[in-house]
């Protein structure tokens, strides 16, 4: 009998270890994961907007390079060339685009990313005629929550993404005041 209880206990050590060691490891591996891989399928709101993220995409490329070969970024002497990018890093993604219009150049960019208690939040940056400027953080909850959550989000949201909106307004009304003035 007392083999028998002391077999069992170290099956049940053996089996407590091997347990605690599988939690560590998925742990660790889910650190090192790059964002989208982790939030791969998975749709989130910030309460306006509904975000599906996807590794849909060639993961070999992370930056889509200009078309028009005479183009040097960000250079005068590319008019009216732009490109889009895409990065997907450990705990941080971001997409966006630069461009050289005929007047000034000119990006925008959206990055998502999380934090230690895996809540995700985005920001938008938007730089070129203007000094750069960027908008609060935003939150981001999965879409199957309940309404009353959404709307909550939403709520906190509102602000935030108002701002940049009329910041994004009153930089465009300042470019069309230029190209008025100046031709």
């Amino acid at each position: 009998m007392k083999k028998i209880v002391l077999i069992l206990a170290v099956l049940l050590i053996v089996f407590s270890c091997e347990n605690t060691t599988t939690k560590t490891s998925n742990k660790s591996q889910n650190e090192k994961s790059t964002f989208l891989t982790k939030y791969n399928g998975t749709t989130w709101t910030n309460g306006v907007s509904t975000y599906t993220f996807s590794m849909d995409y060639n993961q070999k490329v992370d930056v889509v390079l200009p078309i028009c070969d005479t183009c040097i970024l960000p250079s005068v002497e590319c008019h009216m060339c732009g490109y889009s990018w895409m990065l997907n890093e450990i705990g941080k993604f971001s997409f966006g685009t630069n461009y050289q219009n005929d007047f000034f150049y000119e990006e925008d960019e959206t990055q998502f990313f999380e934090d230690n208690s895996n809540t995700i939040y985005s920001k938008h940056i938007r730089g070129g005629f203007s000094e750069t400027y960027e908008s609060g953080k935003i939150i981001w909850i999965p879409a199957e929550e309940d309404s009353s959550t959404v709307l909550t989000i939403k709520r906190k949201n509102q602000p935030v993404l108002e701002a940049f909106q009329k910041r994004k307004t009153e930089e465009q009304k300042a470019i069309d005041d230029y190209i008025d003035e100046n031709y």
